[in-house]
This record gives structure tokens, C-alpha cells and sequence, in this order.
């Protein structure tokens, strides 16, 4: 589960935040803007990190990212659906059964997205000094919230 990979992404990666569950659509979209990157798989929450131009690294697997990838500069995306006849399944508006365990998506490796996750937080570094302009102040149910987590 989410909250399961927070659990151990937290002790590997100091820094983390669960917020999962917590915050309003407004309050994850201002979240999502103070990001200098969201891994998302392709979903309203990857668009919305678009849409407040926070650059995305998108996993897609059952669709077709030429349809659905995110607009915004900055952004990429993983797709692997060399050798899958049935990939990609989503078609009009539907998600038909999966027979081979959704092999698309387990095709991306952990370690692959979280170097690409550490490149462009090295380009953004390099781009912007160690400070990220786009940080507007948190809105306060969030911090309050989220303090001490």
C-alpha cells in the first residue's frame, strides 16, 4: 500500500512526508507546486502536479503516454511496453482484465525512477542554487498537520 511505501521510503530517505489522506484537493495541489519533482503513475494527482507546473516523472503502463503525458516542461515519463501485445489495454475509457499481473507497470525498476528523481533534483540544484522560488508558504492545515510526522 501507499502508506506501506512510505514506511520505508521515510527511513531510507530522511525528509519524506506521508500525507496521504490528508489534505483537500487545494492542499495537495500547493503541496505539489513547493515540489521540485512528483513521481505519479498516470492519474488526476499527476495532472494536477502538472497543471501547478511541478515537473513530473510519470509512470505509465496500461496507457499510452503520447495521450496522457503531462504538458508541462520538465517533466518525463517511463513506458514499457516493448514485446506486450496487449499494451497498451486502455481504450475507451476502460481497463479490461489483466493477464499477465500488469507486467507493463512492474517492468519499471524502483532504483531506474529514483535515479531519475536524484538527476533532476541535481539539474534543479544546478539551475536554481540550492533555493526553490517556487515555495510559497504551506497552507497552514498542513503543517499543522503534518508536523512532527
Amino acid at each position: 500500500t501507499d502508506v506501506e511505501l512510505h514506511e520505508v521510503l521515510r527511513l531510507e530517505r530522511p525528509g519524506i512526508h506521508n500525507v496521504i489522506g490528508k489534505t483537500t484537493l487545494e492542499e495537495t495541489a500547493a503541496l505539489m507546486r513547493r515540489c521540485r519533482v512528483v513521481v505519479a503513475n498516470d492519474s488526476g494527482p499527476m495532472h494536477l502536479a502538472s497543471a501547478v507546473g511541478a515537473p513530473v516523472i510519470a509512470l505509465f503502463g496500461p496507457t499510452d503516454p503520447r495521450e496522457k503525458f503531462p504538458l508541462n516542461a520538465g517533466s518525463s515519463y517511463f513506458w514499457k511496453p516493448d514485446g506486450l501485445a496487449c499494451c497498451p489495454c486502455y481504450r475507451d475509457g476502460r481497463f479490461p482484465p489483466c493477464l499477465i499481473d500488469v507486467e507493463c507497470l512492474r517492468r519499471i525498476g524502483v532504483q531506474e525512477v529514483m535515479e531519475s528523481v536524484e538527476l533532476k533534483l541535481r539539474l534543479d540544484s544546478v539551475e536554481e542554487g540550492s533555493v526553490n522560488r517556487r515555495n510559497p508558504p504551506l497552507p497552514r492545515r498542513v503543517e499543522e498537520s503534518d508536523r512532527g510526522r
